[in-house]
């Protein structure tokens, strides 16, 4: 028993040591030879499109200088549309477009002084939403919070692969959904985020349904009531590399870490659309509901009806 006790004090202290020994580090990192990156990501409806254009840097460098002087091509089914133009203030390159549309290729050529990468995506369909509602109490925990979600139907085709990406408007604010997933099409791919494909769906329709956090008051008897605000949602159809490039980013950013006891965890390498060089180059369609009003929101009917009208379904 003597033994066991003195066993556990060395690891205990072993354990404080460790945690409490901190001090800064200079590293040098290995040269690299640079890789030209290219970013943009535009959705149906865009009247700019934005490239971002750079060359990766090694570790431990703060600032990513842009590329200035690229010229950089944009063509529309393969036909010329224009040549970028840099500016300086965001470091993009950009071009004015009357309106971006579905089934069209949209490709970039970008040359340097020493390189030159062409990258290109045909832009999906819209989705179909035919039924989306705002569930004001979906989930309770076991500390009694109660979580709302949002369930909605759309189209399906399960003879064609398709992936989508969910997001929401709540209060003002766009963001993708990460709260309690139920949903067994979202637990099969094993990410907290809603980004899925079809390949588990196998009828013409499919109801999804989202639990979410948002913030919450004190109903005064030890119960955390949700505070919903008016919200719309958004259902994206993206491409195959879109969905790629967010699933691998998510494992990378939570995968780029290190643990004392377990060493460094190497970073999960991420998609790219580029030839010639790495980053990504693609876009989405969206299907876009009508504002949701919790029950607690009493609303001019007129108000609500010219909301509706102008995140009509399409």
């Amino acid at each position: 028993m003597r033994k066991i006790l003195l066993a556990f004090c060395a690891a205990a202290v072993l354990c404080v040591s460790l945690i409490s020994c901190k001090g800064h580090v200079d590293v040098e990192y290995d040269d690299i030879d640079p890789i030209p990156n290219i970013n943009s990501i535009f959705s149906v409806g865009d009247t700019i499109i934005k490239v971002k254009i750079n060359y990766s840097q090694k570790l431990g460098k703060n600032f990513i200088e842009p590329v200035t002087d690229a010229v950089a091509d944009f063509y529309i089914d393969d036909v010329f549309f224009n040549r970028l133009s840099y500016n300086s203030i965001s470091d993009y390159y950009y071009t004015f477009i009357e309106s971006v549309e579905v089934d069209k290729t949209y490709t970039c050529v970008v040359k340097t002084n020493t390189d030159t990468i062409t990258c290109a995506f045909y832009m999906p369909a819209a989705p179909v939403l035919t039924d989306v509602k705002l569930i004001e109490q979906s989930f309770v925990n076991e500390e009694g919070t109660i979580f709302p979600a949002i369930e909605y139907t759309f189209l399906n085709d399960p003879n064609t692969e398709t992936y989508y990406e969910f997001v929401i408007n709540e209060g003002g604010g766009l963001h993708s959904l990460d709260g309690i997933i139920v949903d067994p099409v979202l637990k099969q791919e094993g990410i907290p985020i809603i980004l899925f494909s079809n390949k588990n769906i196998t009828g013409d329709s499919y109801t999804m349904r989202v639990n979410f956090n948002v913030s919450y008051n004190s109903s005064g008897n030890g119960i955390w009531e949700p505070n919903l605000l008016p919200t719309v949602i958004e259902l994206r159809k993206v491409t195959y590399d879109y969905y790629k490039f967010r699933r691998d980013l998510y494992l990378y950013d939570n995968s780029n870490s290190s643990e004392i006891f377990i060493g460094a965890i190497s970073a999960f390498p991420i998609h790219s659309n580029i030839e010639g060089g790495c980053g990504i180059f693609t876009g989405y369609s969206q299907a876009v509901s009508d504002t949701l009003f919790p029950s607690s929101w009493v609303i001019d009917t007129t108000i609500q009806r010219a909301a509706d009208h102008s995140n009509c379904l399409y």
